[in-house]
């Protein structure tokens, strides 16, 4: 029997900063565990984990339809019953296994709506994950990509939750490297009818390659910008870079650093949260970013300003979040990394 580890515990195993081993593939035929399976194999799971056992939150795990689904103070059982594609399990240690991120997204599925799953999958193919402590997000190299998501929820067709987690993933960035910048891209590229600009999907911590002069004169052979867009009918594109205390502390670098952009071919936007926050400077900056990028934006009507209100209510943070250097306390979601894991 295989303690299968699910749902949200899945992603916290696999970003915890504690983790303390490399996690393989598990191979062959997996017979689901059951709750009091999991309570044995507990202590070596919380030393793989660097967790406290006393401490334990109750854990997700997969068991078969015929097993009591009854939640505990330990464990958090959810029914499954379709064979698991190759590479939807990860091995933990022995005798317990972890869903891949491609799995648990569907999972999460079965409980988050398409914007929060969105919001998930930007989290497990971004570099930070959402964290319940006072920063609000944790950094860590991505665990999956939009391409890998897609490709296994097509091994699942007909599966439940399939079609609303494809559908989530079109909304969906590879690259972030945190909330405001999840935020933004969703906000721009998210279609009219369900609240978005309908902007092109732009590029997220793109790496603009600098000609030879510009080059020497900064010091480096490239660039990351926040977001890029490729410019129609031009080689070069227009970078959109966020300009917060909390993400650029040296101002004297980034405007340096936005000359040789320009002097590169490629023009910045720059964008802060009161940009994103206050409806008229949001409705000049997606003007800017259109016209830049040559893209032309329709005219909004009742319903579509409506349904981006209600977008905007999902995603932006409340004026309240913000504090005077433009950084924010971002909402925490139900996934987000429990504090006492996020060390």
């Amino acid at each position: 029997m295989t303690v299968l580890i699910s749902h949200t515990t899945a992603p916290w195993i696999l970003c915890s900063p504690r983790l303390r081993a490399a996690l393989g593939a598990c191979r062959g035929v997996v017979t689901l565990g059951t709750p009091r399976e999991l309570a044995d194999r507990l202590p070596n799971i919380c030393k793989v984990l660097g967790w406290n056992a006393a401490g334990c939150r109750a854990i997700d795990i997969l068991v078969r339809p015929s097993t009591n689904r009854r939640k505990t103070q330990l464990a958090y059982p959810h029914a499954w019953t379709r064979p698991l594609p190759e590479g939807a399990l990860l091995s933990l240690c022995d005798g317990v296994a972890v869903a891949s991120p491609e799995l648990s997204f569907l999972q999460m599925a079965e409980y988050l709506d398409v914007i929060e799953l969105a919001q998930l999958a930007c989290s497990l193919c971004g570099g930070y994950f959402p964290s319940a402590d006072e920063r609000g997000f944790v950094d860590r190299q991505p665990l999956t990509s939009i391409e890998r998501i897609d490709g296994f929820l097509a091994k699942l067709r007909g599966t439940r939750n399939v079609t609303k987690a494809r559908r989530a993933l079109r909304c969906a960035h590879d690259h972030a490297r945190s909330p405001m910048e999840t935020t933004t891209a969703m906000l721009l590229s998210m279609s009219r009818r369900q609240g978005g600009y309908g902007l092109p999907k732009p590029q997220l911590n793109h790496r603009v390659e600098l000609p030879g002069d510009v080059a020497a004169a900064a010091g480096t052979g490239h660039f990351t910008v926040d977001l890029f867009y490729q410019r129609a009918g031009k080689p070069s594109g227009v970078a959109i870079e966020y300009l917060g205390r909390a993400y650029h502390k040296d101002v004297a670098r980034d405007i340096t650093r936005e000359l040789l952009l320009k002097r590169a071919g490629c023009p910045v936007v720059d964008v802060t949260i009161s940009q994103i926050v206050r409806s008229d400077l949001r409705n000049q900056l997606v003007g800017d970013i259109a016209h830049e990028i040559g893209y032309r934006l329709r005219k909004g009507t009742p319903r579509i300003r409506e349904r981006r209100n209600d977008l905007l209510n999902r995603i932006l943070p409340h004026p309240s979040q913000i504090s005077p250097d433009g950084s924010v306390t971002w909402e925490k979601p139900a996934w987000a990394l429990p504090p006492e894991l996020a060390t």
